[in-house]
This record gives C-alpha cells, sequence and structure tokens, in this order.
C-alpha cells in the first residue's frame, strides 16, 4: 500500500537545518537581550548607564553563548550517520555555525560595554585571528602527516616487516606530536604579532623599567610589543616563546596599552616581575612537557580501555563506552591541562613577591585593575575561561588572598629566624 509521498532531503541539507537551529534560538535570544541592555543603559544617568551592572551581564550572556555552543556540539555529535559520507562538508558546517554563533555573541558584547563603533575593526581582528589559528593547525597537522608519510614511504622501500614497521611508525608518530607541538609553542610570538595589531614599543623610561626587571633577574629581555587595541575592553600582559629563543623564535612580551597609560610604575612593574616569574619557574617547557605526556597517556589509557570494552562488552555497552572514551578523551585532558594552567599562576605570583620583591599591595591593585578595565568581576570566573585550557586562572581575589597568607608567614619565618639568633645572643651576655 502507498504511504504516500516521501521527502528526500541531501544528508548535509538536513545536517546544516539542524545545526542552524540553536545558532538561530541564541541569536533570537542575544536581539531580545539586547534591546533589554539598550533600555537599562538609557534609563541610567545621560552618557553613563551606571545602572548597568557590566560584569554581571558580560558573565549571563557568556554563559549563555556557552550553552549554544553546548547544543551546537551535541547536534553536530548527533548528526554523524548523516554526514558519514560527507565528512568534510559536515565539518565545514558546524565551523561556520560557530563562527556565526561567535559573532552573535561579539555583538552583544558589544552592546553591553558599548563598543559599537568597534564592530569593524574587531570583525577584521577576528578574521585575522581565525585565519592564523586555521594556517598553524594545517601546519601542525601537515609536519605530523609529512613525518609519517616519509617514515611509511621509507618503510615500504626497505621493505620492513609489518609487525615492526607498525612500532616504528608509533615512534615516529609521538616523536612528530612531541616536535610538530614545541615548534609551534616556540613561534607563538610570531603568530601573535600576525594575529594582532601590534607595534614595537618605543624606548623610553617604561620600557626601560620593564628590560631592568627581566635583566636584574638574570634574563635577556623579550622583544616589547604593544597591542593596539584602541576601543577594545582589553587589558593584559602575554609572554610567550621559549626563554632561549633566537631570531624568529625570540620570545617577546604583549602589552595592552591601558597596563601602559593608567598603571603606576609599581603596579606595572609588579604585572611584569609576575611574567618574568613564569620564566624563572620554567613554566612553559613544564607546560609543555606536562601537557603531552598527559595527552599520550590519557590517550593510550582511553584506548585501552575502548579495546577491553569491544572485547568483553556486549553490543549495547560498547556504544555508550564509545560515547564516554570520546567525551573523556576531550575533558580528560584539558581538565588536567587546566589544573596545571592555575597551580602555575599560584606559584609565579608567590615568586614575583617573596623571590623578585614585587610590591605586594601594588600587585593586588593592578589585578583588581585589570579586572575592572576588562569589565570583569575580581570574585568571579569568567564563564569562557571554563572553555580555556590555557586560561584556567584562578578568581582575582583567591589569587591575592594566597600570595597575601604565603607572604604573611614568609614575614613571619623571616622574623623568628632574625629574633632567634638575637634572643641567643641576650642569653650568652646574660651569662657572661
Amino acid at each position: 500500500m502507498d504511504s504516500g509521498p516521501t521527502l528526500n532531503v541531501h544528508p548535509i541539507l538536513a545536517v546544516t537545518i539542524l545545526t542552524a537551529i540553536p545558532v538561530v534560538a541564541f541569536a533570537l535570544w542575544a536581539e531580545y537581550y539586547g534591546r533589554a541592555i539598550d533600555a537599562v543603559i538609557k534609563a541610567g544617568p545621560p552618557g553613563k548607564g551606571e545602572e548597568l551592572d557590566r560584569p554581571a551581564e558580560l558573565r549571563r550572556s557568556r554563559y549563555a553563548g556557552i550553552y549554544a555552543f553546548i547544543v551546537v556540539t551535541c547536534t553536530y555529535l548527533a548528526t554523524a550517520p548523516l554526514r558519514q559520507d560527507h565528512p568534510l562538508a559536515g565539518l565545514l558546517v558546524f565551523l561556520t555555525a560557530l563562527i556565526s554563533q561567535s559573532q552573535v555573541q561579539a555583538g552583544i558584547e558589544r552592546r553591553i560595554r558599548g563598543t559599537e563603533e568597534q564592530a569593524q575593526s574587531e570583525a577584521m581582528v577576528f578574521a585575522k585571528t581565525l585565519i592564523w589559528t586555521m594556517a598553524s593547525l594545517v601546519f601542525y597537522f601537515a609536519l605530523i602527516w609529512g613525518a609519517l608519510y616519509g617514515t611509511h614511504t621509507v618503510l615500504v622501500e626497505l621493505a620492513v616487516a609489518r609487525e615492526k614497521g607498525v612500532w616504528i611508525l608509533a615512534g615516529v608518530g609521538i616523536a612528530s606530536i612531541f616536535g610538530a607541538t614545541a615548534l609551534l609553542l616556540a613561534l607563538t610570538p610570531f603568530h601573535l604579532r600576525k594575529m594582532l595589531p601590534v607595534s614595537l614599543m618605543p624606548r623610553d623610561s617604561k620600557r626601560d623599567l620593564i628590560e631592568r626587571c627581566f635583566a636584574r633577574n638574570g634574563f635577556r629581555p623579550p622583544e616589547i610589543y604593544i597591542i593596539e587595541l584602541d576601543g577594545f575592553r582589553f587589558t593584559n600582559a602575554v609572554i610567550s616563546g621559549f626563554m632561549r629563543g633566537r631570531g624568529i623564535f625570540r620570545p617577546a612580551l604583549f602589552l595592552s596599552k591601558p597596563l601602559l597609560e593608567k598603571f603606576s610604575y609599581t603596579e606595572l612593574e609588579a604585572i611584569i616581575l609576575h611574567e618574568a616569574s613564569h620564566w624563572a619557574l620554567h613554566h612553559a617547557r613544564r607546560r609543555f612537557v606536562n601537557s603531552l605526556a598527559v595527552i599520550v597517556l590519557s590517550t593510550l589509557a582511553l584506548s585501552f580501555a575502548f579495546i577491553a570494552g569491544q572485547l568483553f562488552l556486549p553490543p549495547g555497552a560498547q556504544a555508550l563506552l564509545r560515547v564516554a572514551t570520546t567525551v573523556a578523551a576531550l575533558f580528560l585532558p584539558f581538565a588536567l591541562v587546566r589544573q596545571q594552567t592555575e597551580k602555575h599562576e599560584y606559584e609565579a605570583d608567590r615568586h614575583c613577591v617573596l623571590s623578585f620583591g614585587a610590591d605586594l599591595e601594588a600587585f593586588a591593585l593592578a589585578l583588581r585593575k585589570i579586572d575592572t578595565l576588562n569589565d570583569s568581576d575580581s570574585g568571579q570566573t569568567d564563564p569562557f575561561n571554563q572553555f580555556n585550557p590555557a586560561g584556567g586562572h584562578p578568581t582575582t581575589e583567591m589569587r591575592i588572598l594566597r600570595v597575601r597568607t604565603a607572604y604573611e608567614k614568609f614575614a613571619k619565618t623571616l622574623e623568628k629566624a632574625e629574633s632567634g639568633p638575637k634572643s641567643n645572643n641576650d642569653s650568652y651576655d646574660q651569662a657572661a
């Protein structure tokens, strides 16, 4: 019996429609939310909008963006049967959805911050960042693929036994991952110069101060660049590259303009000494080695669990195991790397105050001032940092509390050490 007409839809068109639903829903919410924000700003004092809690509204919009991202990602994963014959087209649809969502997110943040006139320049920075990020990923995978392909070609020419060749390819694969990752990290200063609008910092008293912060602690000063993001709510200092790099690999310190224009000398010095502390504690090298170790070991452990499940579990449980191992492969290394990043921040905070002599109050004031200029709450974690393995910074107030506790403990220990010999001498004098 005829069941009626059927609708034949191309699989990629179906993936596109399903993936677009959460993006369109987020865009509609953003428009409604943006109008509510505009109303609050207009209700405040003329030109000030003091009734708007910008940090709280930014957090709210970013949590909404995170939820939309999760729905888009889950939709993409759930449509695997539809795109199995068109993997590249499916990936392109997914990336397009993420880019569209990011532009909606950027638009609502501009409305909250009152910087809608910066839309064009912000879009250009985003485009450059996206292009160079994609180029870096292509370069990374090309290096690994080239090493594996070259090794495979040599093994075939030499007629190496299959069992032995598998082990050789596995070793070359691991070595190429380490090498490609190290090369990308060493080239980070070059990539940041291409991604961001930067200029070399001119010679002045503040540049002299920055170079002294490194030189007096035994380091060759990095190249210093100013991030030219006028009108953007971005204030930070970023040091990149390996300490001993030269030429194109020379490390660089990137400073936003507000750090130079609105921070006192002691505040700027404290921030720079914090960055120098990352060098002194070898955090770049430790992060590189630890991150790769975490990725390799977690991959091996999850692969073992997957193989064991395929051998010993029933078919229904195997499907659940595949989903679980995929999720764990994404989030386990991510969580461990974030934990390491947070630990390094605490270590650098303590080191810059206790070992490099940064002024504790100036450091605390500088951290809070950075949060204020970035429209952030010093006592709250930025939602987007939850999805950034390198951005696992603890809250500013927690950082200040911990470094202050360490400083007070250090001061008490030093006081006891100084008073100890004195009391012994007094006892000796009395006995004499």
